[in-house]
C-alpha cells in the first residue's frame, strides 16, 4: 500500500488521499464484518459480504485509474468479474459443502489472477 500511495499521491489534491483512506476504512469495517459471519449456517452472508469488498475494491480500483492513470486496471476488472460469479453460486448453491468449496475455489483463482496479472506492480525490481 505504501508504494501505491507514493506513487500516486505525491503531488494530487489532498482530497482524493482523503477519499482514498476512507474507501480503504470502508473495506477494513466489512473484513471486520466477515470476522463475525463465520458460523457455518452463515455462508451466504460471508461470501456476499466478501463480494461487497470486491465492489467496493473495484469501484476504487476504476476511480483510481480514471483520475490517475495507476495500474489498477488489471485488479479492478478481476474483482468486477468475480462478483457475479460470486453471486450465482450463492443464489444457486443448495448444498453448504458444494457450494462452499467452489467458492473458495473461486477466491483462490481470483488472488491467483490478481497476483500473475500485477506481480511486477505489487513486487517492483
Amino acid at each position: 500500500m505504501n508504494l501505491y500511495l507514493s506513487q500516486t499521491y505525491v503531488n494530487a489534491d489532498r482530497g482524493l488521499l482523503l477519499l482514498d483512506i476512507g474507501v480503504f476504512t470502508i473495506e477494513a469495517a466489512v473484513i471486520f464484518l466477515l470476522s463475525r459471519q463465520m458460523r457455518r449456517s452463515q455462508w451466504r452472508e460471508f461470501y456476499f459480504l466478501y463480494g461487497v469488498i470486491l465492489l467496493l475494491d473495484a469501484m476504487w480500483g476504476w476511480g483510481v485509474y480514471f483520475a490517475h492513470g495507476a495500474p489498477t486496471m488489471w485488479w479492478a476488472g478481476i474483482n468486477t468479474v468475480t462478483f457475479p460469479i460470486l453471486w450465482l453460486v450463492i443464489r444457486r448453491g443448495r448444498k453448504w459443502t458444494f457450494a462452499w468449496a467452489l467458492l473458495c475455489a473461486v477466491v483462490v483463482v481470483r488472488t491467483f489472477l490478481d497476483y500473475w496479472l500485477n506481480w511486477n506492480w505489487y513486487f517492483p525490481k
